[in-house]
């Protein structure tokens, strides 16, 4: 009969702590939720061009020269490039655009078909690849309407064309001003047709292939400031191909993007370049689309491994910078981190750190770190142990704070509010005052009370029973 009330008893002391388990795990949730601390988010796009918001649009074909963007942009291309050097070059189309009247270089014979046809005109090629394009974004059914820029690098009737000199096949000089200490990066998406690769191509032709580069601009020098590798959507891995309507012509497609530019305060702006280095008209069919510039800062989160500490013990502030979903290298961010008055750094701070040529120092309450994001790393830590002899809640970075703790920011977005709570230890019977503001560990106490109450009476009257039996 004892036997049924010690199993009673830890049934009902189990429950108990359960509840106080399940109340302290909700609380401590609610206190990391601040960001996504290791999950990569995606970048925030600042500047797009898809050819759709402009003016003019293409009921009827659009030169590239007479166009401008949704935000008054204008652009340049080097002059074999352009609409007007009759190889129907530098065109602005969907797949239901009109064929222009004034370059012979749409209408002549512009290659073999899929199915090995020799007599197709241009024109459809590239209404094909503009098609393509937009079934590539995720258009469906609307990818009919999609407009690119395309260009055919076609001889005409004469089947000869002197090489193309420039290699500038779209140039904007200002188009964005960006952030200091923000990273950023510029892409657009390609597609080719008539490539190397194919099966349908003459045994004896050759059809060189675009090698394409993407370029973010300083606004005033016009010069790179950070250029893709070269892009060949013919052979790119991994490529999309795609068979088009257009007599069964495949047309491939990729996406190419620069590495990740640092911007300082040097630039404050910046514009976008697309090159072609591929002179050869034989093949060299390609058209280019949704050029974009996109903030991939990482993000810095914060937390403490325990929120409730006893005055003079330590806890662990843990910075985590995570990487946006491109995962591309991020190198050259740093921080410093001032903790609020009343915390200080342990007495052995056992700083650590995982992130690439990571640096830290500590001086006075003040922590330096520096280091780098590796390409495909999602996200990297740096830890340190605080202590504070001070009994109180301390809000680290609290928004409506004079000044932030964390300063110099350089490559990484601001985190949010995290807090830790030092409390004093319990004096015999009676605990020293609440604090303001310091309710978890008085919420345990009151929690582990009412469990007490409930285990206690009940424990006794089974006890009582089974002395009475």
């Amino acid at each position: 009969m004892f036997s049924t009330a010690t199993s009673l008893r830890r049934r009902d002391v189990k429950h108990a702590f359960l509840a106080v388990a399940l109340a302290l795990t909700a609380l401590s949730q609610t206190v990391l939720a601040q960001g996504s601390p290791g999950i990569p988010q995606p970048g925030s796009q600042e500047w797009v061009e898809d050819f759709s918001l402009g003016f003019p649009l293409p009921g009827a074909a659009v030169g590239i020269g007479g166009y401008a963007g949704d935000h008054g942009e204008t652009y340049t291309v080097g002059t074999g490039w352009a609409s007007t050097a009759n190889q129907c070059n530098g065109w602005i189309l969907n797949s239901g655009t009109a064929q222009p009247g004034g370059d012979t270089g749409c209408s002549a014979n512009a290659g073999r078909t899929g199915t090995g046809t020799n007599t197709q005109a241009a024109w459809p090629f590239l209404q094909a690849m503009a098609s393509v394009l937009g079934l590539y974004q995720g258009q469906g059914s609307a990818a009919g309407a999609n407009n690119v820029l395309a260009s055919m690098t076609n001889p005409g009737t004469t089947g000869v064309i002197t090489p193309i000199s420039s290699s500038v096949q779209i140039q904007a000089n200002s188009v964005f001003s960006v952030t200091t200490g923000h990273y950023y990066i510029a892409s657009a998406d390609f597609a080719e047709i008539h490539c190397q690769e194919d099966t349908y191509r003459p045994n004896t032709a050759t059809w060189y292939e675009a090698a394409e580069t993407i370029s973010l601009l300083d606004s005033s020098a016009l010069t790179p400031l950070v250029q893709s590798p070269t892009i060949t959507p013919c052979s790119d891995a991994p490529y999309n191909r795609y068979a088009t309507t257009s007599a069964g012509t495949p047309v491939y497609v990729t996406t190419g993007t620069t590495p990740a530019w640092l911007a300082t305060s040097s630039v404050p702006t910046v514009g976008i370049q697309v090159t072609n280095g591929t002179t050869q008209t034989p093949g060299n069919d390609v058209a280019l689309d949704d050029l974009q510039i996109i903030d991939v800062t990482p993000q810095l989160d914060e937390a403490f491994s325990s929120t409730s500490v006893p005055v003079g013990g330590t806890t662990t502030l843990t910075f985590t910078i995570t990487n946006t979903d491109d995962l591309l290298a991020k190198t050259g961010w740093s921080f410093n981190e001032t903790l609020p008055s009343g915390l200080t750094f342990a007495t052995t701070p056992n700083i650590t750190t995982d992130c690439p040529n990571g640096l830290t120092s500590i001086l006075g309450t003040t922590l330096t770190v520096s280091g780098d994001l590796a390409a495909l790393m999602i996200s990297c830590t740096v830890t340190v142990d605080v202590t504070s002899a001070t009994p109180d809640t301390y809000d680290n970075d609290d928004p409506a704070a004079a000044a932030p703790n964390v300063t110099g920011l350089n490559g990484l977005l601001s985190p949010g509010t995290t807090s830790v709570t030092f409390f004093a230890p319990l004096k015999g019977p009676a605990a020293d005052p609440v604090p303001t503001g310091k309710a978890l560990p008085w919420l345990l106490l009151m929690l582990l009370t009412a469990a007490a109450w409930f285990v206690l009476p009940k424990t006794r009257r089974s006890v009582e029973r089974n002395h009475k039996v």
